[in-house]
């Protein structure tokens, strides 16, 4: 439908006599409530139909229509135009910026406001004259806004030209200054390096007119008066094509020319020359003489290789190196980082290079607390050595670190920033705890042996005395209380109890060695599962099996490792009394045989996963707590690990290592 819409001469005029803008709450309203509509299809009509706009990120116009369409709705609600004008303040650099036509910012607005008549459209359907009443209002908000941004667009256009002239002016004078500066200096360059080099001066018809005494000692001949000397007869001219000459160069462009040139001498020797040639200009500006500075860099060529040498040399050691050695500013700051920190922290050089040290986070607050002090040390002291610290890496593993930090100064003996070497020790720390955890567990089985042993005897007896006492009941038939009987059968079943201890202790203190074959642990894990079928459907537990046919071969004992497994199937059993499932699964990976043993009970609290290992530990209302402690012990003497991870609704889940043989 065609709609006779406010014209434009009449908004101008309104404009300058600031009448009052007319509201209408409700238009305000109905655009308010459809502005993430209108934003969406605005910014997909922008990137569709506009070549500037399909560059920029969406999230930019989705804030940029945004602020416009808010500017609207204040002019409707308010009959204020401040919001629009601060929109337009902000807009206009930003698109001048980034190169946007004046048409296709004006096109981007109308695009806009197309949106919002087709919005109003729909709204006042059924309401003709509303809707031409809510069409003409829309359309002095966005006249204004087409008019007042191509005046800001111009003023800014001016403004920019202007101070680009200026600049350009500033720019060309001082490409004059430095380029008569650049001319003097480089002048007085070829007069003073010509002191130990030799130095020639070439007419326009490449002859010597004058040269030192270095030329002349240099080609063994005494330039007499009146005596000419063409370029060919100085040998580092000799071979030389013309075009190449660094000389006739000079004659030509009216610049320094400079050439590096290795020279077979006299006596079959190899030596490198730096040439470099000067313009010497008439009063004309033309170039009618060049000087020629002829240095003989060879030694100074093999230093550079020498020094190059080191340097690698130097660098491949720091970044070869199996520490992290990394470099600090003053602000410790990463400004270097070898293969050493990479493979210990996990980190590229590009995601750390530039950030402060404390990207390589604290494993805990009391080790953030230590690196404060030892930072302050390194500050008073100017170093420290051998600290050890516990730091996270990338993939938020705790690595243990022995620290060598040390500040460096340059030779004025200014602080220029600090080294710090870092040696993982990680492998270190975990044979020292596990040393000391199976000297405990040592001396734990010592004792739990002495212990056992001592009562051993006496259970024996006190077994056999009750099975005498039963037997003595027994014989006195109907005389004897059931009360006496139960109380007779709860005694035996303590000493029964007590005497399973025992022998559990005597186990975990005389553990046989272990004798490890090659064999596939699938076969085990099979056998295992059948041997527990009947007890797992009375206790309504159900096996989820995930092991393939075969394994890669691992060194074990199969009657340890059985009875490992088997301790791990009654404990998901016992977590689980009502019924449950046990997932069972084995694959290999990086030279390991994995396997994991889950149920579906309660879980381990992650406070209690590390110290369910120790000895006599138990979470169970029953059992002797040596059950895990005896499985750790032969799972690290087939070379293995054996760690617990989850809890809560996912279970308890006890994942199983073994080196796979090669």
């Amino acid at each position: 439908m065609t709609l006779l819409l406010t014209p434009w001469p009449a908004i101008l005029a309104r404009w300058e006599s600031q009448e009052p803008v007319v509201m209408d709450l409700q238009l305000a309203r109905v655009l308010e409530e459809r502005s993430r509509e209108i934003i969406d299809t605005w910014v997909t009509r922008l990137q569709a139909k506009i070549p500037e706009y399909q560059s920029r990120p969406r999230e930019e116009l989705e804030r940029t229509t945004g602020l416009h369409l808010r500017g609207v709705i204040e002019v409707l609600r308010k009959g204020t135009y401040s919001a629009l004008e601060a929109f337009m303040r902000e807009i206009a650099p930003l698109r001048i910026r980034l190169g946007f036509s004046l048409s296709n910012t004006q096109r981007a607005f109308m695009l806009g406001k197309q949106v919002l008549v087709e919005v109003i459209e729909r709204e006042f359907a059924g309401n003709p004259p509303r809707m031409l009443k809510a069409l003409r209002e829309l359309e002095e908000p966005f006249q204004r806004t087409i008019y007042q941004y191509s005046d800001i667009y111009q003023e800014m256009q001016i403004r920019e030209a202007e101070r680009r002239s200026r600049e350009l002016a500033r720019m060309e004078e001082e490409r004059r200054f430095l380029a008569r500066l650049r001319a003097e200096k480089e002048k007085l360059d070829g007069i003073v390096s010509a002191i130990g080099a030799g130095i020639a001066l070439f007419d326009r018809r490449m002859k010597v007119v004058w040269s030192n005494r270095a030329i002349a000692q240099a080609i063994d001949q005494e330039l007499a008066d009146g005596e000419e000397l063409s370029c060919s007869d100085l040998y580092w001219h000799q071979g030389l094509d013309c075009p190449t000459c660094p000389t006739r160069r000079c004659f030509e462009t009216g610049r320094v020319e400079r050439s590096l040139r290795e020279t077979t001498m006299p006596d079959g020797s190899t030596r490198i020359f730096q040439i470099t040639c000067t313009p010497i200009t008439d009063e004309t500006g033309k170039v009618h003489q060049v000087l020629e500075l002829v240095q003989d860099i060879t030694d100074l060529r093999q230093l550079e290789a020498q020094l190059d040498e080191k340097r690698e040399f130097l660098a491949a050691i720091t970044n070869e190196s199996a520490d992290a050695i990394i470099g600090l500013d003053t602000e410790d700051r990463i400004v270097s980082w070898n293969k050493g920190a990479e493979r210990i922290f996990g980190y590229e050089p590009s995601e750390v290079i530039g950030k402060p040290l404390s990207v390589l986070g604290p494993a805990c607050p009391s080790s953030e607390e230590q690196f404060l002090r030892i930072r302050d040390e390194v500050r008073k002291k100017g170093f420290v050595r051998n600290v050890e610290l516990t730091r996270l890496t990338k993939e938020g593993r705790t690595v243990h670190l022995e620290l060598t930090w040390t500040r460096l100064r340059d030779r004025r003996g200014r602080v220029i920033g600090s080294s710090l070497i870092a040696r993982d020790v990680t492998e270190r720390k975990l044979m020292e705890q596990q040393m000391i955890q199976a000297e405990r567990l040592a001396a734990v089985g010592r004792l739990a042996a002495r212990v056992a042993h001592e009562i051993r005897n006496p259970l024996s007896s006190l077994s056999l005395n009750v099975e005498l006492l039963g037997d003595e009941i027994e014989a006195l038939g109907g005389d004897v209380s059931e009360e006496a009987r139960n109380l007779l059968r709860a005694i035996t079943a303590e000493v029964d109890r007590l005497t399973y201890l025992t022998e559990e202790y005597l186990h975990f203190s005389r553990l046989p060695p272990s004798k490890l074959e090659p064999g596939d642990l699938a076969l085990l894990l099979e056998d295992l599962v059948q041997f527990t079928g009947t007890e797992l459907r009375q206790r309504g537990v159900q096996v989820q099996y995930e092991v393939p046919e075969r394994l890669p071969p691992v060194r074990f004992d199969e009657a340890q490792l059985r009875r490992v497994f088997l301790n791990l199937f009654r404990n998901a059993m016992d977590a689980m009394p009502e019924g449950g499932i046990i997932r069972l699964r084995a694959w290999s990976q990086n030279g390991k045989v994995l396997v994991s043993v889950r149920d579906t009970g309660p879980g381990v609290p992650e406070s209690e996963r590390e110290r369910i290992f120790d000895p006599f530990h138990t979470t169970k209302d029953f059992g002797t707590g040596l059950g895990l402690s005896i499985a750790r012990q032969i799972v690290r003497e087939h070379g293995g690990e054996i760690r617990c991870v989850g809890g809560g609704e996912r279970g308890a889940e006890f994942i199983l290592e073994f080196p796979a043989l090669p």
